[in-house]
């Protein structure tokens, strides 16, 4: 598999996950909350097209067991807690996307 990064607007990325579910939680009579850290740069390097696949596979699985309340997107830096920089990545420099629901839950 292949890997293509890009520059991508996170702005035009936030835009696009509102555009494809606004329907579908409209339907649902779900929320639907993104919000983006300021401290995000406007342009980060990707691939978009495995980004946008992991992030609507996740929010579909959440729109999925959700009956009510929402869904909130949270596009920010990772919590310090996370300790990212075992993995080599720089904290100053990695994006953390966060996806919460108030459905069931996995136990």
């Amino acid at each position: 598999m292949s890997v293509e990064i890009l520059d991508v607007k996170v702005q035009s990325f936030i835009e696009d996950l509102r555009m494809q579910f606004a329907r579908l939680m409209k339907e649902k009579d779900l929320s639907f909350e993104i919000s983006l850290n300021k401290a995000i740069p406007e342009t980060i390097k990707t691939d978009p097209l495995k980004l946008g696949q992991i992030v609507k596979n996740i929010i579909s699985n959440a729109i999925k067991f959700t009956k009510s309340g929402g869904i909130f997107v949270n596009v920010g830096r990772p919590a310090e807690s996370s300790n990212i920089h075992l993995s080599g990545f720089d904290p100053e420099h990695t994006i953390a996307i966060s996806i919460k629901d108030t459905g069931i839950g996995i136990p």
